[in-house]
């Protein structure tokens, strides 16, 4: 069941040379159907969503795809993804989606998670498949750095927001 408290993934601000992410856009690959928020990757040429536990992310994307049966019908508009970037990201348990398990500590910052894609189960046709921090993802797979928390969001918040960055590993450099 989807998680009703799930945002998109968002650029917060950038670290050094711009106040905020560079937005780009690349021609969109067929039959895609993302929403704002989530990690995208090139691949021949086009831009497509990340697959589970993704090894490369190139960007994250600023507005939902287009699901065309053609290719490079449209341009998927996306915020390039760098390392001085830094994201604001809702954070869940897959385990136990939804619940009150996810819970911000302290501890957080700092530490490494890996990512997942909000699943839709029973919840209503239409329901946003956001990408969240899995808290469950801390010991494989990781993909982002907790830096911190917005202010509105502190430690002890239920399925809280989280500031990040990508690691290193998995951004075209």
């Amino acid at each position: 069941m989807a998680n009703t408290a799930l945002f998109a993934m968002r650029v917060s601000y950038q670290q050094g040379k711009y106040s905020t992410g560079l937005d780009f856009s690349q021609p969109e690959d067929a039959t895609q159907t993302w929403f704002a928020g989530a990690p995208l990757v090139q691949v021949s040429g086009y831009m497509q969503e990340c697959g589970a536990n993704p090894t490369r992310i190139d960007g994250v994307a600023v507005a939902k795809a287009h699901n065309d049966t053609t290719h490079a019908t449209h341009n998927a508009m996306f915020t390039e993804v760098e390392t001085d970037v830094v994201y604001e990201m809702s954070i869940d348990k897959a385990s136990g989606q939804a619940g009150a398990s996810a819970v911000l500590a302290a501890s957080n910052v700092g530490a490494t998670y890996g990512i997942t894609k909000d699943t839709i189960g029973s919840s209503p046709a239409g329901t946003a498949l956001y990408w969240y921090l899995d808290v469950d993802k801390s010991a494989a797979n990781q993909r982002v750095l907790v830096i911190g928390f917005p202010v509105w969001s502190p430690a002890g918040t239920v399925n809280g927001r989280v500031y990040v960055k990508f690691l290193a590993a998995n951004v075209l450099q």
